[in-house]
């Protein structure tokens, strides 16, 4: 049994949950399958400018448009190529333990999602992934900090946290002709404004775009 308030190595690798079975497999057909597909493209390529060749010989004509659609289409194929070539060479093994913090005495955790104009449902979606974590909800928040100040927003946050009382929403007031740095001064608000919360400020935060519905924070009971 592990003890409690320290961390434990659930495996050896972080994604041993999402890539397993077939799919581990078929990852490690990966680069034959890479090289596969570029071998049979450029032998496709060859033998059509060999054809092109071989006719312009035979009727002793230039097919100036054949060779403008192969220009055209090596255009296209190269960042396809390119885009093999560093699969190729960025293919590693994955070396990162997937850990796990134990026990009830967890750091409290901030988790502010900056947003400006944003559709409220891709905000919203950010904000239900950072609330659905396995960590114990009195030891985390989630602040949506709106610099657009969306009244629609505001009033979804306020029926979502009827379920989830760690979910807050913050707006600052934009002086006019007063600098308000944007995202940067966004946050720098939130990190002030949280000190007024119960509790005051976590001991830690993590900052997400309007965007970013994956985030992950992972908490295990002790046994």
């Amino acid at each position: 049994m592990v003890k409690s308030g320290s961390i434990a190595r659930i495996s050896d690798r972080d994604d041993a949950e999402i890539w397993k079975g077939w799919k581990r497999v078929l990852f490690a057909f990966t680069p034959f399958l890479t090289f596969a597909n570029m071998s049979i493209y450029l032998l496709y390529l060859g033998l059509r400018i060999y054809c092109i060749i071989s006719a312009q010989n035979l009727a002793g004509v230039n097919y100036a448009g054949a060779w403008v659609f192969v220009a055209i289409e090596v255009a296209v194929a190269i960042p396809s190529l390119m885009h093999n070539c560093w699969t190729m060479m960025a293919l590693k093994k994955r070396g990162r333990p997937r850990l796990r913090l134990t026990g009830n005495d967890c750091p409290t955790v901030d988790v502010f999602i900056t947003c400006c104009g944003e559709d409220d449902e891709v905000v919203l979606d950010t904000a239900r992934g950072a609330l659905d974590q396995d960590y114990p909800t009195d030891r985390f928040r989630v602040i949506i900090l709106d610099d657009g100040k969306s009244a629609t927003l505001e009033q979804s946050v306020k029926q979502i946290s009827v379920n989830h009382p760690n979910l807050f929403y913050m707006a600052r007031e934009k002086i006019p002709g007063k600098p308000h740095y944007f995202k940067a001064g966004n946050l720098n608000f939130g990190l002030d404004a949280v000190h007024n919360l119960p509790g005051g400020a976590s001991q830690f935060m993590a900052a997400l775009d309007a965007d970013m519905v994956s985030f992950t924070l992972i908490w295990v009971p002790c046994g």
